[in-house]
């Protein structure tokens, strides 16, 4: 039989060592960008989750907008009636987000508006299916502290009888600013729309504080709201009176659906709101803060003119001249 020669490289010591080295920075490194993506996941999830419209609904989140309990979930029928043209003024200020990666300039605006170091700041991340975990609690303070307000509180229940009691709105009597995360609007307006804590909210206003929210947390500022491309039968928190605010509004080309919305509701000035931008309300001062921009527009006239306004950051309008537009429909 013809016989096979073999050869048998045995490695150094050296290189047995180099080896081993490079293994180890290997895993190290492989260990390094599992923790960054990870960490890079759950603050992108925090700061802009998707929306009622970003995702399937499966019968798990069903039945979390549909969790209730013996305070009765309002419709929205009473309030469909064609709004005041000339609504009260917002006495404290509004700082409504688009979603997306919001810009420090809104962040900033925001807290300067609670009173910057002064600030006490309430934090409602209801909107988020993970809104009781305390990392995700967690991660919401450490995002605020960056800013320094003076303190940090977190709101969360999904129980609409939480949501009535004393205990459960007394920090919100004392607070300068609340800021609602996003998720899906349809989970703030189960847990919160016609309670105690809407009514608080509205007080907050009242006395001169800024309620802020981006994504879900903007879209439940306003008493219609679309969820899943269509008016949800639930009323939002009313925050912006008369008002229709949509959001990702550019980004993900939600022109159309807001239109539809105001062809059923044609008194209605619709609001949309693009990511990384933000519409900032004081009285009847309509401001665009960040780096996208946010649209203002109208039903379409019997000739089908479609009236907008697109505001580009430090551009501004008048609520009441838009909402006298919105009247003439």
């Amino acid at each position: 039989m013809p016989r096979t020669n073999s050869i048998l490289v045995c490695p150094d010591s050296s290189t047995r060592i180099a080896t081993t080295i490079d293994r180890g920075r290997t895993r190290f490194w492989l260990a390094w960008s599992l923790a960054f993506v990870v960490g890079v996941g759950l603050r992108w999830a925090i700061l802009s989750p998707p929306d009622d419209d970003g995702f399937d609904w499966d019968d798990r989140l069903l039945a979390l907008e549909k969790q209730s309990d013996s305070a009765e979930v309002p419709s929205l029928q009473p309030f469909l009636n064609p709004p005041e043209i000339q609504s009260p003024k917002i006495v404290g200020s509004l700082v409504v987000c688009g979603g997306g990666r919001l810009p420090d300039a809104v962040r900033e605006e925001f807290l300067k508006l609670a009173g910057g170091e002064k600030a006490k700041l309430i934090v409602i991340p209801t909107a988020s299916e993970t809104a009781g975990a305390l990392t995700e609690q967690a991660q919401h303070r450490r995002l605020w502290d960056a800013f320094h307000p003076a303190t940090i509180d977190i709101l969360h229940t999904r129980s609409r009888d939480t949501a009535n009691s004393d205990k459960f709105v007394a920090p919100l009597r004392k607070a300068t600013g609340v800021w609602i995360g996003g998720g899906r609007q349809s989970l703030i307006a189960a847990a919160y729309s016609g309670t105690r804590v809407e009514r608080e909210l509205h007080a907050l206003l009242a006395r001169g504080g800024v309620i802020g929210g981006t994504s879900a947390g903007a879209a439940c500022q306003s008493r219609i709201m679309i969820v899943r491309g269509e008016v949800h039968d639930v009323p939002g928190l009313g925050l912006l009176p008369g008002t229709i605010i949509d959001q990702h509004f550019v980004v993900r080309s939600r022109k159309a659906r807001l239109l539809a919305a105001l062809d059923k509701h044609p008194q209605w000035l619709g609001v949309g709101i693009d990511e990384q931008s933000a519409l900032v309300v004081q009285g009847a001062n309509l401001r665009c803060v960040g780096d996208s921009s946010v649209t203002l527009c109208v039903t379409p006239t019997v000739a089908g003119e479609v009236r907008e306004l697109v505001l580009k950051p430090g551009d501004t309008a008048d609520l009441h001249e838009w909402r006298r537009k919105a009247g003439q429909r």
